[in-house]
């Protein structure tokens, strides 16, 4: 699927434009297939009501892959600040998935691994970090290169919002370098890692980077984007 691979490159408005017209007659399981590259698409250019709305459309198709959209319908939510939305689909997709493929797979530490994010977001940082370094250890065993990365990431976040500013940085430098490594030093998707590891270092150049990785690939409102922009203006020149 052509759409797919701009959307790993960070291509959004090319993948968009592959996956909208790859919809037109498709049916069945390849329309699951394309809403649901279309719904990823759409959540990293920062259009997460978008991405839900393709989402669900998939999941009222039926089929096999309802763990994977509700998944992905938990992170929408969770794009868009619905914390408890998130949750909910969080949950219902990681019971569906236990259910389906065991306690071990590597699915299953994908969702949970996206369900302390959301614990991360809810005030609970101590049970996502818990989560986290389990999930963290299985993609270690498992090779998993930018799983790592993205777990790293929500482990920092986990440890600075437990007030572990020293261990956050160790966890969040890691990440950025894993993601550099895996997807290359310009792809969008090392934005948020930059914005908060420029939170604990309070550096302005990780800031800066941050919005050269992410402008003119994502829409404007995108909460990374115009995070990093506010925190730049405040600094002043």
């Amino acid at each position: 699927m052509r759409g797919r691979a701009h959307r790993a490159a960070g291509r959004y408005g090319e993948a968009e434009r592959e996956l909208r017209l790859a919809l037109d007659g498709a049916a069945g399981a390849e329309r699951v297939a394309v809403l649901n590259e279309l719904g990823m698409t759409l959540k990293y250019a920062g259009r997460p009501a978008e991405a839900a709305s393709a989402y669900r459309e998939a999941l009222a198709l039926g089929g096999p892959h309802a763990a994977d959209l509700l998944h992905n319908l938990g992170g929408a939510a969770h794009a868009a600040g619905d914390h408890a939305t998130a949750l909910r689909h969080a949950r219902e997709g990681l019971d569906l998935r236990v259910r389906s493929e065991g306690e071990d797979s590597i699915a299953v530490a994908l969702d949970r691994a996206a369900l302390a994010a959301i614990l991360i977001d809810l005030g609970q940082p101590a049970e996502a970090a818990s989560i986290l370094t389990a999930v963290l250890a299985a993609y270690r065993r498992a090779g998993e290169h930018h799983e790592t990365a993205v777990t790293l990431h929500n482990l920092g976040a986990a440890l600075y919002a437990m007030g572990d500013r020293d261990r956050a940085r160790i966890a969040l430098r890691e990440a950025l370098e894993t993601k550099e490594a895996v997807l290359g030093p310009d792809h969008p998707e090392l934005a948020v890692t930059l914005y908060n590891l420029a939170r604990v270092d309070d550096a302005a150049h990780l800031l800066e980077r941050c919005v050269s990785v992410l402008a003119g690939k994502v829409a404007d409102t995108h909460p990374v984007l115009a995070a990093a922009r506010r925190a730049i203006a405040m600094s002043g020149p």
